[in-house]
């Protein structure tokens, strides 16, 4: 897949925070010349990243359901968030349960996994969670 300077231009608008900092997996085209790029990697090249790469999003493109450990290399090790452009192989449910949510955007699948949007759930926190010994207690 591969995305024009203006597609992704407007993929990044539609974000409330701006990225500082792009980490590019997949076939994008001339995307990794941009300046704010710190490494344009190929999906096969996703695992052997080295650790200390950082961004504060990564852009996935062209990525199938076998790519999932390195989606998930991505956002757990390089990237803040994660913007994803599916292909139809995909299914928005697959996605949620990695932590994506669907944006909405004209012609693509376009899905983003950002831990400040996700809703903060009520059984994890330190009350339930740190204190075995409360698990039978009501409030």
């Amino acid at each position: 897949m591969h995305l024009k300077d203006d597609q992704i231009d407007q993929l990044l608008a539609q974000l409330e925070r701006k990225p500082e900092s792009l980490l590019i997996l997949g076939a994008v085209g001339e995307a990794s010349a941009r300046e704010s790029v710190v490494g344009a990697f190929s999906l096969q090249e996703a695992l052997t990243i080295d650790a200390n790469v950082r961004a504060d999003l990564g852009l996935v493109f062209g990525a199938a359901p076998d790519d999932v450990s390195r989606i998930a290399r991505l956002r757990d090790v390089h990237c803040r968030r994660v913007l994803l452009v599916a292909d139809d192989p995909w299914t928005d449910n697959e996605l949620l349960a990695l932590g994506f949510q669907r944006l909405p955007f004209e012609g693509l699948r376009v899905f983003l996994c950002d831990p400040d949007l996700t809703p903060l759930r009520e059984w994890n926190n330190a009350k339930h969670w740190a204190h075995p010994q409360n698990f039978d207690k009501r409030d």
